[in-house]
């Protein structure tokens, strides 16, 4: 089962995807769009290469890509973007064996490394590949918008965030094109949801990070900020300091993360796919080619050598 959901039971002879949502196993409009996005990145990163995430293989694997969901499998993965929620959750990992392409940020290789992991450094989480799938080029209509995570207890006091003069943006939703088209028709997005935060980033719009004490989950922001560059970083506790504190205008340039998130998609866990295999065989063909001319460079010394001494 995927997390335990009894509704979603593991696929053999797949690449199970893993991203926390559904109900009863059926995907609905209510699903929080910062995990189901790992649906539509991942859909999108195979389409480029004709692949089909449900296309059967020989073999039975698991992928993790959008998400604070390492340590919440039990089953050995390909971790592709993926991060701690804490770093605590790592301790869960002590029996899996992982295959690391990617991390959300240096937290988590930090502490994945710690359990003898290997984790290439290499960071991002894959939701800022949105603008390749998705551009919008929408007219600014809000001064300022409002992201709250799908638990937050400020959710209660929607109409009263509204009258401040806020803009609220559902992210209990699984039209990304629609949220996107909000996100990017503010002048400046106020976030307690981490990709609130991420997708008006990669998007091009200033932002301010609504700390929730409540839901504290300070790890996966530290995660995701020192993985742009930025250790610290300020944040507002309350909506009046959101609002008066200045955004972050300085965005932080992804390309670079981007290219590197692309280029370490795990294609070769499908058949065809091949980018990560194809490469290895280059290396070590590479490397016979070498060794074989070592070889005749040392036979044709000694044959040169014996005919000196002859």
């Amino acid at each position: 089962m995927i997390f335990g959901d009894e509704y979603r039971p593991v696929q053999k002879n797949r690449v199970n995807l893993f991203w926390t949502g559904t109900y009863k196993g059926e995907i609905t409009e209510h699903e929080n769009l910062g995990d189901y996005l790992s649906l539509v990145v991942v859909e999108y990163m195979l389409k480029q290469r004709g692949l089909d995430l449900n296309a059967q293989i020989d073999r039975t694997e698991y992928l993790y890509a959008i998400g604070s969901i390492i340590g919440f499998g039990l089953q050995d993965a390909t971790i592709w973007g993926s991060g701690l929620l804490r770093k605590e959750n790592a301790f869960r990992l002590v029996r899996s064996k992982l295959d690391i392409r990617a991390v959300r940020g240096p937290y988590t290789k930090e502490y994945l490394n710690k359990m003898g992991f290997n984790c290439p450094e290499i960071y991002g989480d894959p939701a800022v590949l949105m603008p390749i799938i998705y551009s919008c080029n929408a007219e600014k209509r809000y001064s300022c918008s409002i992201v709250l995570h799908h638990s937050s207890g400020l959710r209660e006091h929607i109409d009263e965030l509204k009258d401040m003069g806020l803009h609220y943006i559902e992210i209990k939703t699984t039209n990304y094109k629609h949220f996107v088209d909000e996100i990017a028709q503010s002048d400046m997005v106020i976030s307690s949801a981490l990709h609130g935060i991420i997708l008006a980033e990669a998007y091009g719009v200033p932002t301010v990070y609504l700390k929730d004490i409540e839901i504290n989950q300070d790890f996966k922001f530290d995660d995701y900020y020192s993985g742009t560059g930025r250790v610290q970083y300020e944040y507002a506790r309350t909506i009046d300091e959101a609002i008066k504190i200045k955004p972050v205008n300085n965005l932080p340039k992804l390309g670079n993360m981007c290219s590197a998130l692309m280029e370490t998609f795990p294609y070769d866990l499908w058949p065809g796919g091949g980018t990560y295999v194809l490469e290895c065989l280059i290396i070590v063909q590479s490397d016979l080619l070498l060794l074989y001319s070592c070889y005749i460079f040392v036979i044709t010394y000694i044959y040169n050598i014996n005919s000196i001494v002859q």
